[in-house]
């Protein structure tokens, strides 16, 4: 979800935008454009077959662990970053990536 503000500064005349967006302050982000401080965190969990193995985020970043997640999204970008073991398989949107793990 993307929502677009304008508002006028009283000190000018023309209005400025701010992008209010659902996104990951990641590292690699932050080299382009500015973050505000977290206006929300999101918990995040994974999916799992009955029965698994897998009962923590430690268990999850093992070989032959098969992950999957929106490519490019927030979690890809955690995932990636924290978790060296697990293979990422990257979907081209959230429906896809849960369509790979059923």
């Amino acid at each position: 979800m993307t929502i677009l503000i304008t508002f006028a500064h009283p000190w000018k005349t023309e209005a400025d935008i701010i992008l209010l967006a659902l996104i990951a302050a990641d590292p690699d982000r932050a080299s382009r454009i500015d973050f505000t401080p977290a206006y929300c965190e999101i918990q995040a969990t994974c999916i799992v077959p009955t029965p698994s193995t897998i009962k923590s985020f430690t268990d999850v970043d093992q070989e032959g662990v098969r992950v999957s997640v929106k490519g490019g999204g927030a979690y890809d970008l955690w995932v990636t970053r924290n978790w060296k073991k697990a293979s990422i398989v990257r979907a081209k949107t959230l429906g896809d990536s849960y369509n790979l793990y059923i």
